[in-house]
């Protein structure tokens, strides 16, 4: 009877240890796998926190492109309207400051980098045509009269600056289609398009 005691109380000691060992193996894998659905849930937070960022900084540079963009529209459209304009108007518009800014907010804006090229574009073609003022023409018409050589320097003569008008206008054309075309940019990545 000893012996059967004996094999019953081993048993139950084996039975204990093996259900001990299996509570074990069971508590470790729920344990992996919390850590595992915390280091996911982890990964997940810091993803839409890294969303939530570039939405906003994305954000905030279409905002400033948009600035940008009316800024250059009015020049386009006092050009487009009213008339060529003088190197003081365009120096007076810091077209150049206006080119560094979009070439770094096209930097920030990936989606927007190409329609933000072609306004550049147009705006170093704006900035290149030099349209003599008023004062300029009446001074070399007046040194033409009154100085010792008659003649009036080519790049002041009624075609020569109707050419530099022209030149003017086709380059503000170009600037104007740059932005819609940069507008629609805009429009397509804020619906989601893009």
């Amino acid at each position: 009877m000893n012996w059967a005691i004996l094999a019953v109380s081993s048993l139950a000691v084996v039975v204990a240890v093996a259900i001990a060992v299996w509570e074990h193996k069971v508590a470790q894998k729920f344990r992996r796998d919390d850590e595992a659905r915390n280091e996911k849930k982890a990964q997940l937070d810091q993803a839409e926190r890294s969303h939530q960022t570039t939405t906003r900084t994305f954000e905030l540079a279409i905002t400033d492109t948009e600035v940008f963009l009316n800024h250059v529209a009015e020049i386009d459209t006092k050009i487009r309207h009213n008339g060529p304009v003088t190197d003081e108007f365009i120096s007076g518009a810091d077209l150049l400051g206006v080119q560094g800014q979009l070439e770094n907010l096209s930097d920030r804006c990936p989606p927007l980098c190409d329609p933000l090229q072609a306004v550049m574009v147009a705006v170093r073609k704006l900035d290149s045509v030099h349209f003599p003022s008023d004062e300029e023409v009446s001074k070399a018409y007046a040194n033409a009269l009154t100085g010792p050589s008659p003649t009036v320097p080519m790049q002041f003569l009624a075609h020569a600056i109707g050419a530099v008008a022209i030149k003017q206008y086709a380059a503000a054309t170009e600037l104007h289609r740059a932005i819609v075309s940069a507008w629609e940019a805009i429009h397509r990545q804020r619906s989601g398009e893009g």
